[in-house]
C-alpha cells in the first residue's frame, strides 16, 4: 500500500510539474501529508540560534538566507530538516526542492526550496514528514555557509533563481513560516 500511495504521489506531481491539469483538478495525495503548521528548517521548529542574514526582497533576493548566529562557517554541516510534510522533487547538485500540499487555499501547493546543502539526505520520490532531516549545510556557490531558503507558489517556474527582479511565485520565506 506504502508503494502504490508513493507512486500515484509521483504520477500526480508529475502531471502537476508539466502543467497538463489544473491542480484542483489532481487532488491524489492522502489528506495525512497536508502540512497545516510549517516550521523552521534550521534551529526548527522556530529559527531559534539562527537568524535570517539575507532577507527576502533585498537586492532582489528570492530567498532568505539563514545563518546560525555569530555568522562565519560555524553552521557548517548542521541539519537542515522539512517544513512539512512533502515529496522530494528535486535532490542533487548541493539542492533539495520539497513539494508540499497545505490547507491555504491561495496556494494549495508549495515547493520549499533548499540550496547550498553539503550533504543531501533524501533522494527523488521520497515522502518526508515534519522535521526529517533532509541535508546539511553547505557552502557551495559561496564564500561562507549557510541555506538559501525558498518558498515557490508558482510550480511552473523554475526554483531557485537566487535573484530576479520579478518575485512573482516567491514568497517571504520567514514571513510565510511565520504565518501559517
Amino acid at each position: 500500500m506504502k508503494n502504490l500511495t508513493a507512486l500515484l504521489i509521483i504520477l500526480t506531481f508529475s502531471v502537476i510539474l508539466k502543467g497538463q491539469y489544473q491542480l484542483k483538478e489532481v487532488n491524489l495525495i492522502p489528506s495525512i501529508l497536508v502540512t497545516e503548521d510549517f516550521k523552521f528548517p534550521l534551529g526548527y521548529p522556530d529559527l531559534q540560534g539562527y537568524h535570517d542574514a539575507k532577507a527576502f526582497g533585498v537586492n532582489n533576493h528570492l530567498g532568505c538566507d539563514l545563518n546560525k548566529d555569530g555568522n562565519g562557517n560555524n553552521d557548517l554541516g548542521d541539519t537542515i530538516k522539512a517544513i512539512g510534510y512533502g515529496f522530494v522533487t528535486i535532490s542533487s547538485e548541493a539542492r533539495i526542492v520539497l513539494m508540499h500540499r497545505t490547507k491555504i487555499e491561495k496556494h494549495p501547493y508549495i515547493l520549499s526550496v533548499y540550496f547550498h546543502c553539503d550533504k543531501l539526505l533524501v533522494d527523488y520520490g521520497e515522502l518526508v514528514i515534519p522535521g526529517q532531516p533532509i541535508a546539511t549545510v553547505g557552502k557551495k556557490f559561496t564564500t561562507l555557509a549557510h541555506l538559501h531558503f525558498e518558498i515557490v507558489t508558482d510550480l511552473s517556474i523554475e526554483a531557485g533563481g537566487f535573484y530576479g527582479e520579478d518575485n512573482t511565485g516567491f514568497l517571504d520565506p520567514v514571513k510565510f513560516i511565520n504565518k501559517y
